[in-house]
């Protein structure tokens, strides 16, 4: 009696494990695609495919890229943009771990999202510990055609 009680309680808290929170939320709809738009433009620059890069940004903030990084093309900034963080952080698990750092959420406001970064951690933390109180963000912008485009992206403490 006592084995199949013990038995009975073990099966019924596996059961209830089952049950109820599934971890973080899944983004769904709209915030998917944000979040997807962000991270394909992340993966695009990791993978040094900065036509696809570019693709996945506004005009303005592409003028703005090519002006800060003194180059004539929107793919020449990022390469410039890649290089010059190949350069500041020689360890390859840094520069992973920098570039495929993607949101959990993003906030929707008609034709405008704000993704929102944490506070780095691990490996990030480690190896910048000056930054280990910012926050980043980043604001897309929905066109006509229903894509989703980085405008902006800021590093705040």
């Amino acid at each position: 009696m006592r084995a199949s009680l013990i038995a009975l309680t073990a099966a019924l808290t596996l059961f209830a494990a089952g049950c109820g929170d599934d971890g973080p939320k899944k983004p769904t709809g709209e915030e998917a695609k944000v979040i997807a738009a962000y991270n394909a433009a992340n993966t695009a620059l990791r993978e040094g495919d900065f036509a696809k890069a570019c693709a996945y940004h506004t005009v303005e903030l592409v003028k703005r890229l090519i002006a800060d990084t003194k180059t004539e093309n929107c793919q020449q900034a990022f390469a410039t943009i890649r290089k010059n963080l190949e350069k500041a952080n020689k360890d390859p698990a840094v520069r992973q771990a920098i570039m495929s750092d993607g949101p959990d959420e993003a906030r929707i406001d008609g034709n405008r999202a704000l993704v929102k970064f944490d506070k780095p951690t691990g490996i990030l933390k480690k190896a910048f510990p000056e930054t280990a109180d910012q926050t980043g963000t980043a604001e897309l912008h929905k066109t006509a055609d229903g894509k989703w485009l980085i405008a902006t992206f800021t590093v705040a403490d």
